[in-house]
């Protein structure tokens, strides 16, 4: 059980990490939004998959 508790936080850090880079790097690039957009896209549905696994040992 503890060892989940630490996977949880350390993966929820990461994806509030994702996000942040991914709003930071849409701000700064706008000429380059349907790149960043390919870019979100393969990354955003295996992360919504992994959360989605995690909701199961919440």
């Amino acid at each position: 059980m503890a060892d989940h508790t630490i996977t949880d936080n350390s993966e929820s850090d990461f994806a509030h990490f994702c996000l942040d880079f991914f709003s930071i790097t849409a701000y700064l690039n706008d000429s380059a939004t349907p790149l960043i957009d390919v870019n979100q896209i393969h990354l955003y549905i295996p992360l919504n998959r992994y959360m989605a696994d995690l909701s199961g040992f919440l």
